[in-house]
């Protein structure tokens, strides 16, 4: 097997098409366990730069706080993320029944971030030509982006069904947000608690 251009070309384009075959592909690549972390830190950090040449090239406003605004802070958010993610997606598909592999899962949501990160890069190029149009690659993109998470899902834990694959990624994404919600007012409870004794 040689990774050149055309190659990856070819499996992102089978991506799109045939999301279960690519799995197949991307999960026989077999790789060790230490070069997959390193590999979802090198999606992070080329997120991170997307995004932030983004907001230099096409300034918007932005929702997030401005400490969101530094790419420090930005690259870790993504990183941290994309490990919670891994990990709710391994285990809550394990509690639903699938026998994947945590190797499985890691590899397939770096290959996802990989592409998500070549349509960052599109969407700015389009950003910048046809405004519009971007908007409308974006939306098709998120929605997309989920039909092949769930055959991403379903194949890496052998579920041999999407709906079951669907209930992995939604109970995954519900346990991530109540843990993050549970955090976060850990965190507000300590701030006001630090504040009161100022």
């Amino acid at each position: 097997m040689t990774l050149t251009v055309p190659y990856w070309r070819d499996l992102a384009i089978e991506t799109l098409r045939a999301p279960a075959q690519a799995a197949e592909r991307v999960m026989a690549f077999q790789l060790p366990r230490d070069m997959l972390w390193l590999s979802l830190l090198l999606v992070a950090v080329l997120n991170t730069i997307v995004y932030m040449v983004t907001n230099i090239l096409v300034p918007t406003p932005s929702p997030l706080p401005g400490a969101f605004q530094s790419p420090v802070v930005f690259l870790f958010i993504v990183a941290g993320g994309l490990v919670l993610t891994v990990h709710a997606l391994y285990w809550t598909g394990r509690a639903l029944g699938g026998t994947g592999e945590l190797g499985d899962i890691l590899v397939l949501m770096i290959w996802l971030q990989a592409l998500r990160v070549a349509l960052q890069v599109i969407t700015l190029v389009l950003l910048i030509l046809a405004p519009v149009l971007a908007a409308f690659v974006v939306m098709a993109a998120a929605l997309w982006g989920i039909w092949i998470l769930v055959n991403f899902i379903n194949t890496a834990h052998h579920l041999n069904s999407l709906p079951r694959a669907a209930g992995v990624l939604v109970a995954a994404m519900l346990g991530l947000a109540l843990g993050l919600s549970f955090f976060l007012s850990l965190i507000g409870a300590t701030l006001l608690g630090s504040v009161a004794y100022v």
